[in-house]
């Protein structure tokens, strides 16, 4: 196996080398102020070995220019942030979820916070200033194991996309307060609700049928950080203050493209509309109502949605290469690809990839979905396929092994993905220059996504939960952010210019029609 190259994403892998390039600057206006905030620019991308040319009046003579400085000197801060008391519940048993951002709460705590995690996953070692607190919950569990998705798909293939849709979202409804239900009723949470512990941050995975968890920045009154481990639902966008226009932005249940057709934007449309009035009427409203249930009338709760509002940042463990372009408020931040780590190949593994003369075919259904309650039917037909190719197939399987595979299917309980997917196996990629082209676009980024939300995390606490990134979209009514009321206006206006016109004219016609008839008498 070739020599593994470090990259914090091992999936598409690219060391990408950009040459000096010609940078022609145009900045006619002679105003220092325009000119000066850009300059450091200037001159750190020619230091960096680029062919810089400017063509600026003030870039000849920079010694007559005001006293400013390349650094903004006006406002000075040397910030400096003590060990926080971070907490993080996620009562949810998807190890997909969890793992996800597990080196965020483990960087945490080594950079000296104290983290608190309520969740179904023990560390498997201790880690310093990590706290863990079991958070399971057997029913959830039980209804995820007895979910049959390929029964499900059997079901959607007679669906129409919109079908579907309302199918998904109906569904997360009812799961959204089936865990509401089920968290607040557990006794390690209902301790913690109840608990005197002080806390300075809360993160929670709000957006995955978890809004009543929102109370417990009610409770500690501290900054609420939300995390999606499934790129962005649109309720997302609801609470972040980030408008969702319909028109281009596609739901993430359906499989939309963002330049929609028609049909296929009235279908985006009805299902966020949808989404909106029943979540408003009906969802929020219950889950609510859990929550007060299981809370004393003395906490003077506020509404569930006030609470939501309250969030302060939310990471979206995807990437804009891997999602439609769209307005995006500073506050929602991408970090896909946090918890891609090098892996290494166990010796058997290496010994089946490079003995495929033909390459490789991995197949896995993730870690949700569970191949063994595959029907027989199609369980046959993949074996008969695979057993026609000429490469070897690598099976991830949980479950009972199939009997009888042919010799080129090969079945393993666990993989480690990220190794088998290296690009030092060439000939496993038939889509090489696609994979090398979304790497290059992937691994282009100021910093690794694990600094990023490290980053982002204790910028929320030095800054008591940020509230200066709060959208104003979240102050608009409707009505006002559709502008119905400024439309409503200029329609008055409009329509009362045109009376008065057609009233001139109307006078002045009579005016004319008397002075003529007077005349001719």
């Amino acid at each position: 196996m070739a020599k593994s190259i470090p990259s914090i994403f091992y999936l598409l892998l690219l060391t990408s080398h950009l040459q000096a390039a010609r940078i022609l600057i145009v900045l006619p206006l002679p105003l220092w102020s325009h000119y000066m905030q850009f300059h450091p620019l200037w001159q750190s991308l020619a230091e960096r070995g680029h062919n810089v040319t400017v063509y600026s009046e003030l870039f000849r003579d920079r010694t007559s220019s005001p006293p400013f400085h390349d650094k903004l000197s006006g406002v000075l801060l040397t910030s400096h942030l003590q060990a926080a008391r971070i907490l993080i519940v996620l009562p949810l048993p998807l190890w997909s979820h969890y793992m996800q951002f597990h080196p965020l709460w483990q960087s945490l705590a080594e950079r000296g916070h104290n983290v608190t995690v309520y969740s179904a996953f023990p560390p498997e070692t201790p880690i310093p200033n990590f706290r863990h607190v079991d958070l399971t919950l057997p029913k959830i569990k039980d209804v995820f194991d007895s979910y049959d998705h390929f029964e499900r798909k059997a079901i959607q293939a007679s669906q129409s996309n919109f079908e579907q849709g309302i199918y998904t979202q109906n569904l997360l409804f009812n799961f959204g307060i089936f865990i509401s239900q089920e968290v607040f009723a557990n006794r390690a949470f209902q301790d913690l609700l109840h608990s005197n512990d002080t806390y300075d941050l809360v993160i929670l995975e709000s957006f995955f049928g978890q809004e009543a968890l929102a109370v417990l920045g009610h409770k500690f009154q501290a900054p609420i950080i939300a995390e999606t481990s499934y790129g962005t639902p649109h309720n997302c966008f609801l609470f972040m203050g980030n408008p969702n226009l319909y028109a281009y932005m596609p739901d993430y249940k359906f499989a939309f493209p963002a330049r929609m057709d028609f049909l296929q934007r009235l279908q985006n449309t009805a299902m966020g509309l949808y989404a909106h009035v029943v979540g408003d009427w009906w969802y929020f409203p219950k889950v609510d109502e859990i929550m007060r249930t299981f809370t004393k009338p003395e906490d003077n709760l506020p509404y569930i949605k006030t609470m939501m509002n309250n969030i302060s940042a939310t990471f979206i463990y995807s990437h804009p290469i891997l999602e439609s372009e769209r307005p995006q408020v500073s506050n929602l931040i991408h970090v896909g690809g946090m918890h891609l780590k090098n892996e290494k190949l166990p010796k058997d593994l290496e010994d089946i990839m490079s003995n495929a003369p033909e390459g490789v075919v991995y197949v896995s259904f993730g870690s949700i979905i569970q191949p063994a309650k595959m029907p027989a039917e199609l369980k046959d037909t993949l074996v008969r396929v695979f057993s026609k190719m000429r490469q070897t197939v690598l099976w991830r399987w949980k479950g009972t092994p199939i009997a009888n595979l042919p010799k080129n299917i090969v079945q393993k309980n666990w993989v480690p993905q990220q190794a088998v997917l290296d690009p030092s196996f060439e000939f496993c990629f038939s889509y090489k220059l696609a994979a090398l082209k979304a790497s290059r676009r992937f691994n282009d980024r100021q910093n690794s996504p694990l600094n990023t939300a490290i980053w982002w995390v204790e910028y929320v606490l030095r800054h008591h939960g940020a509230p200066h990134l709060r959208s104003a979209f979240d102050d608009l009514s409707w009505v006002e952010f559709l502008l119905l009321d400024v439309l409503a206006f200029v329609t008055v206006v409009l329509l009362t210019v045109l009376y008065v016109l057609l009233w001139i004219a109307r006078a002045v016609k009579c005016r004319l029609y008397f002075a003529k008839k007077a005349k001719s008498e």
